[in-house]
């Protein structure tokens, strides 16, 4: 902490100018949610890898002061964040929680931290990349279909918007971006035939795709 300036509450920049002053060292810093009765957040280290030493820290605050103690297990102080009675792999960067060492492993490379989580595409099997639908049998004999998909953005919720359903802390939500569908009309022959579809962006995607819909299901007498 040489030549830092430190500021009450501590802030993210002397977490990271403490980093850069320590090279070797990978910081992670937490403090306890009474609400939730589970750890969060105050500061997670970019730097992964063997190489590092792991510090983490819990800073405890009553009022205006602050006291920081040192992690010894953070396996064993996140215990309870599962119903899992074995023996527990917990991630640094993200806290999720592993049963087995070998899901733990294969979990760190990818990990980007809790608001940063990264998707794994999974590509097609040579082959076996072709998807069709077979069982015609059990298909109702309805001559409109209508598919559809809507995407959304996230937004990170504050501390007083952010509750505890059991195990599952909600840091986001989700606000309609966008949406495509398709109304698909079949015959009895099965031959399909696109008789309309729609692809809209913006802030009241939700509103609109809902309007659109009812106006297709009243056009083509679906109802």
């Amino acid at each position: 902490m040489d030549d830092i300036p430190v500021p009450v509450p501590i802030s993210t920049p002397v977490y990271e100018k403490f980093e850069e002053n320590n090279p070797e060292i990978s910081l992670c810093v937490y403090e306890w949610h009474n609400q939730n009765k589970c750890l969060d957040f105050r500061y997670i280290s970019e730097r992964r890898g063997d190489e590092y030493k792991q510090v983490n820290l819990l800073v405890i605050t009553e009022e205006d002061r602050s006291h920081y103690c040192i992690i010894k297990d953070l396996h064993k102080l996140v215990y309870n964040h599962s119903k899992h009675k074995g023996r527990k792999y917990l991630c640094r960067y993200c806290l999720h929680v592993y049963s087995a060492e070998k899901g733990y492993k294969e979990h760190l490379p990818k990990c980007k931290s809790l608001n940063n989580a990264p998707q794994r595409p999974q590509m097609p099997i040579k082959n076996k990349s072709i998807k069709a639908f077979y069982n015609h049998k059990c298909m109702q004999p309805n001559p409109y279909r209508i598919f559809w998909d809507l995407e959304c953005l996230t937004e990170n919720l504050t501390p007083e918007e952010k509750t505890k359903l059991t195990h599952t802390e909600r840091i986001q939500r989700h606000k309609p971006s966008g949406y495509c569908y398709v109304v698909v009309r079949m015959d009895s022959s099965l031959n399909y035939e696109i008789v309309s579809h729609d692809l809209y962006r913006g802030p009241d995607a939700l509103e609109r795709f809902v309007t659109k819909i009812e106006e297709e299901l009243l056009h083509q007498e679906i109802l």
